[in-house]
Formats: C-alpha cells, structure tokens, sequence
C-alpha cells in the first residue's frame, strides 16, 4: 500500500477548536507485476482531536476516487464521518 497527500485543509469546529485535515489517496497493486490498481482514501486529523482512518479498495478507476477525495476535501469530511459519506458515495456511482 503507498499513501499519496491530495490535499491538507484547516477545519475550525464551533467550539473554537482547529485541527488540519490530510487528504490522502491510497494505492494497492492488486497484481504481483503492479499492473492493476486499486485505489481508496485516509483522512488524518492533526490537532485538539487527533483521528485517523484508512480505506482500501473503494474503486480501480483512478478518476473516480481523485473526485471522491476532492469532494471529501471540499466538504471537511472527518474520520468519523467517512464511513456513511461513503457508503452513500458508493449508492450513487457505477464502481
């Protein structure tokens, strides 16, 4: 597996509280000769609240998951909320 940083926004809580959000597209090779690719996403918060999450295998199309992740960047998607922005995600496009 090979992490690759797309994006690093700032997130301000209504608390006062700020942390900085790393956007990451994650790739595994999905044959011994690296060929095939699959690809995921991890988000790591860097702050008051320290939070990671890793996930593998959401998509082969290379396209999609830099959309996916840009749209998870844009909307200051959290650790704790990628699950269900992506199962939603995956009800919505042809994987």
């Amino acid at each position: 597996m090979e992490k690759f940083l797309f994006k690093t926004e700032s997130i301000d809580f209504e608390n006062g509280a700020s942390v900085q959000a790393d956007y990451w597209i994650v790739v595994d090779k999905l044959s011994p000769d690296g060929d095939e690719e699959s690809y995921g996403t991890a988000i790591t918060l860097k702050g008051c609240r320290a939070e990671e999450i890793t996930v593998s295998n959401i998509t082969v199309n290379s396209s999609e998951i830099i959309h996916f992740v840009q749209m998870l960047a844009d909307n200051h998607v959290t650790p704790v909320s990628l699950p269900y922005i992506l199962e939603d995600w995956l009800g919505t496009c042809n994987i």
